[in-house]
């Protein structure tokens, strides 16, 4: 098959990133992790969105939110 284009390789490793630190943020439960994750998303363009998408998710989901380590 071969090696991935550069423009693709490139974007799967940024997405692997975004997907490894919100791993880390729900293992540890931390909200500054999860905006950490969202901040270096490239579908997020603003900061202002991604502290408002992260309190939303973060209140619905305080239920269920605990460290796992």
């Amino acid at each position: 098959l071969g090696p991935l284009p550069d423009p693709v390789a490139k974007l799967m490793t940024m997405q692997a990133s975004v997907q490894q630190l919100t791993v880390e943020a729900a293992v540890h439960a931390s909200k500054e992790l999860a905006l950490e994750a969202l901040l270096i998303d490239p579908v997020i363009n603003k900061t202002d969105a991604a502290q408002k998408i992260l309190d939303e998710l973060w209140e619905v989901n305080k239920p269920y939110i605990r460290k796992c380590v």
